[in-house]
């Protein structure tokens, strides 16, 4: 059973390394200043493929594509497509679709929830304040089976400072309470949150308190909360108080526990 738990533990975070600690901007984003425009942006790896949908000069709907890579400096700078084509429906011909360069745009996300827009397009130019859509609450209740690597810093003993990451195995759960307020239990620490959400991620802070060890109350901070089917994914931090006085940093990566139990229901998790 503990190797079965620890090949659970350390695919899920691998799966927590891939699909958190690394910013995915896979999402709607809009600016709220102007409806009736925003980008639908696809990501994989460091490639994005962007369709801005706006209104035309003829006031009707119309949108342009950007495509290209994502460089270090969360910027993608690239040609502003046009295509045109046949209609749906069983005259449909894919070899009459066309493409044209039209302008220039240049996306540039700020942080996981913010980005600007800078863009020429037939010679008109302009820019868009964006941040991601909220158009459903995820539910992060259940209790989640997780591994979690974390590093210690800035502890009030210098020698519980921990340079290089370690891995502990534990239960989270998570019991929603209206209004963006989840309580929280992670192994023997309970507390209270408050998540914010931007598109498909949540953000947000509490206190939490550890009723064991020198590990007394502290403050907590989620990032990149993102709940993927079964899977769910945290960024962390946590500040403990004296007389321990550490902070925790690292990042979990969670399978529901009902769901790891209808796959092998002879092992409890």
């Amino acid at each position: 059973m503990k190797l079965l738990k620890s090949l659970v533990a350390a695919g899920s975070v691998l799966f927590s390394l891939n699909a958190v600690a690394a910013s995915n901007y896979q999402d709607w984003w809009g600016d709220a200043s102007k409806d009736g425009m925003g980008l639908n942006v696809g990501h994989q790896g460091n490639v994005l493929a962007v369709s801005w949908y706006h209104f035309g000069t003829d006031g009707k709907a119309s949108y342009v594509l950007l495509a290209g890579t994502l460089d270090e400096s969360g910027m993608l700078v690239g040609d502003l497509q046009s295509a045109t084509g046949s209609a749906p429906g069983p005259a449909y011909n894919p070899g009459s679709v066309q493409r044209n360069v039209i302008g220039m745009g240049k996306l540039h996300f700020l942080s996981d929830t913010s980005a600007t827009f800078e863009y020429t397009i037939n010679g008109v130019s302009g820019s868009m304040n964006l941040t991601r859509f909220s158009m459903a609450s995820p539910a992060l209740d259940g209790t989640y089976y997780v591994a979690t690597e974390y590093r210690w810093s800035d502890c009030t003993n210098a020698s519980d400072n921990m340079p290089f990451p370690d891995v502990m195995e534990n239960d989270v759960r998570i019991t929603g309470k209206g209004n963006g307020v989840y309580a929280v239990k992670i192994d023997t620490c309970e507390g209270t949150i408050n998540l914010t959400q931007s598109g498909s991620i949540l953000s947000g802070q509490g206190a939490l308190t550890c009723l064991s060890g020198t590990l007394k109350g502290t403050t907590m901070v989620f990032e990149r909360v993102r709940r993927i089917e079964n899977n769910l994914n945290v960024d962390y931090s946590i500040k403990y108080d004296p007389p321990f006085g550490c902070t925790e940093k690292g990042t979990m990566g969670g399978v529901r526990s009902d769901y790891l139990q209808n796959l092998y229901p002879l092992y409890p998790f």
